[in-house]
């Protein structure tokens, strides 16, 4: 067996906060001064901790077994360490002593295997019975998780969080979803739940008794305006908001706020075409395809930050979040019209769109949402300079989604996922773009399944070799997420410190007349 020891000194981002009930609004450790209140425009109201929603906010209230993917660092949170089978498939959790509910109770192995039961239950699985087989518990601080294939289990078991077995277990698994312990969770992290007001707010406070760190911001308040965060961030009633590009231009020239951004992991924006397609299927007309499109200009248009990468490929989570993305290839007008009249594609009647024996360059691309019109109309006009008339179809995700499982489609524009569970339905066997690539399709089976993360990098590094010189699609730009927050808020940063709720044990607060010193480095920033 291999045996990965956790160090918790350096838990990073997705096991930030965690969070208790059972503290009043106005209870005996009282309540910190609202400079002292981190206020968040947040969704969900009640559902906010629930797994209906499944959001981040949970993570303010419940422990994962160990913390995400932070490049390639792998620490237990409630797990101290872990052992793992040669085959990957069976993972020994070896749990913290002395960790509690904020009701009291000790957290264990059996809080564990109940949560996985559940996860599994036929009125709920949020995982399949087939894929995580039943937890065995050895002993109050251990318990052994067994998967059908091989594992990563940070992959896994950094985003499920444990619930308490003692409060949960005489519950009906098919009410999960409304059952009224979410919406007055008990937790066992830093934070304990004070109070629920809803259609407004969740109230959140420090816990000073937890154990494994101590949180820097008091208190914590989810407020639920996210649809007008920006307006609640300007007019001072909330610190952090999501925001869209085009909105970080209201906020340029205002040094009260600071704008980060991160990419998403595992998608992409990009333009796919259906590869069985008869204007499509030589893969030179695609690679033509995509170098008549300026992308960095694409980016600056939106509104996308400057430093947005522009790449060729699929990546991993830790790959984008070191920068280390497939190369791109250019931007070149002249090489693409090249490849284009080596397949035969000429303006041989002179009225500006390419043809080939009668037949024009004339495609229609849906669009999966308006929020991608913009995209798609930039890359319209690129198109069109090169004789190209790409026509856009805007619809529904949901509709998009349908259409492209018929084959109901030229191409369209939208999200490309390349995580190792769902990347055989762009490039694999089950392929819904019609992708046809024996050797991509082999790397992805490979991939789906392996469970080292090194490893797992390079076989993404030769899926995107391959798809150099084979592209499925025109990729566009990562997936942008964007927050602004007001400057006494600090420890945020870019790419990889952006999402505040997953960020908040490395969070502080700043006195706007006060030096700016970050706590965890000790010096000014």
């Amino acid at each position: 067996m291999s045996r990965f020891k956790a160090v918790v000194a350096h838990a990073p981002l997705v096991c930030a906060v965690s969070l208790g009930c059972g503290v009043d609004g106005d209870g005996a450790r009282g309540r910190p001064p609202a400079s002292a209140t981190l206020t968040t425009a947040y969704c969900c109201d009640s559902q906010a901790f629930s797994p209906a929603m499944d959001v981040d906010a949970k993570f303010l209230v419940f422990l994962p077994l160990m913390s995400g993917v932070q490049l390639d660092e792998q620490e237990g949170i409630l797990a101290e360490r872990w052992d793992v089978t040669d085959d990957h498939r069976t993972f020994t959790f070896h749990l913290r002593p002395g960790l509690t509910w904020h009701d009291g109770a000790p957290v264990s192995a059996h809080d564990v295997a109940f949560t996985i039961e559940l996860l599994r239950h036929p009125d709920v699985l949020m995982v399949s019975p087939a894929g995580v087989l039943p937890a065995v518990v050895m002993d109050d601080s251990t318990v052994v998780i067994r998967h059908a294939e091989p594992t990563d289990p940070v992959q896994f078991w950094s985003w499920y969080v444990i619930w308490p077995k003692h409060l949960l277990e005489d519950l009906d698994p098919a009410a999960l979803y409304d059952w009224a312990f979410w919406r007055a969770p008990v937790g066992n992290g830093p934070y304990r739940f004070v109070r629920h007001m809803p259609g407004v707010m969740t109230e959140l406070q420090a816990d000073e008794d937890f154990r494994l760190w101590r949180p820097r911001i008091p208190r914590v308040v989810l407020k639920f305006s996210q649809s007008a965060g920006l307006t609640e961030l300007l007019a001072g009633a909330v610190d952090v908001v999501e925001i869209r590009p085009e909105q970080a231009l209201r906020l340029e020239g205002d040094d009260r706020f600071r704008v980060y951004h991160s990419y998403h992991g595992y998608m992409a924006t990009a333009l796919h075409w259906r590869n069985d397609h008869p204007l499509f299927e030589d893969p030179r007309v695609r690679r033509a395809l995509t170098m008549a499109v300026d992308r960095h200009w694409v980016i600056r248009a939106l509104n996308l930050p400057e430093a947005t990468p522009v790449f060729d490929g699929v990546y991993t989570h830790r790959q984008v979040l070191a920068g280390h993305l497939p190369p791109a290839l250019p931007f070149d007008t002249g090489a693409a019209a090249a490849l284009l009249e080596e397949v035969g594609w000429k303006d041989a009647d002179g009225d500006g769109v390419l043809d080939r024996a009668g037949m024009p360059f004339r495609f229609t691309a849906l669009v999966a949402g308006a929020d991608l019109q913009g995209a798609g109309l930039l890359v319209q006009d690129q198109f069109r300079r090169v004789g190209i008339h790409m026509m856009l179809e805007v619809q529904e995700p949901n509709v998009t989604r349908d259409r492209v499982r018929l084959g109901a489609f030229d191409a369209y524009l939208g999200g490309f996922g390349n995580a190792p569970g769902g990347l055989h339905f762009a490039l694999g066997d089950e392929s819904r773009i019609r992708y046809r690539n024996a050797a991509v399709a082999a790397l992805v089976r490979e991939a789906r399944t392996e469970p080292d993360p090194d490893r797992r990098d390079r076989l993404y590094g030769c899926i995107s070799h391959h798809l150099h010189d084979d592209p499925p699609a025109l990729w566009l730009f990562p997936q942008v997420g964007m927050r602004a927050a007001h400057r006494r808020v600090r420890g945020l940063r870019s790419p990889d410190r952006v999402a505040e709720i997953l960020s908040l044990r490395h969070l502080w607060l700043e006195d706007d007349t006060a030096a700016v010193t970050d706590p965890e480095a000790g010096s000014t920033s």
